[in-house]
């Protein structure tokens, strides 16, 4: 979180898009509207990633139920880097 809060790309992205959904007609201050929108954008992707950890950790129960489906899942992983460490090697 340290690190999202720090990161300045993600503070002028905010800055540069949120602009559009503020309204000066309504009536309630600017300073309110921005934090309303950046608590509802934190709360909205507290929910997608915590829908996608619970997604994660259940595909991942059922992936690595037996030893067998582990030692699959290992082989599949170590082919799929030595092929992108092969590729990389290659545009070298």
């Amino acid at each position: 979180m340290l690190t999202a809060l720090l990161n300045p790309k993600g503070v002028l992205l905010y800055l540069s898009l949120m602009p559009q959904f503020i309204s000066t007609e309504t009536g309630i201050p600017l300073g309110f509207q921005l934090a309303a929108l950046g608590l509802l954008h934190v709360a909205n992707c507290a929910i997608l990633y915590g829908l996608l950890a619970l997604a994660t950790a259940r595909a991942s129960h059922a992936l690595t139920r037996t030893p067998k489906a582990s030692r699959r899942i290992s082989a599949v992983s170590g082919t799929m880097l030595l092929v992108v460490a092969a590729a990389t090697l290659g545009t070298h």
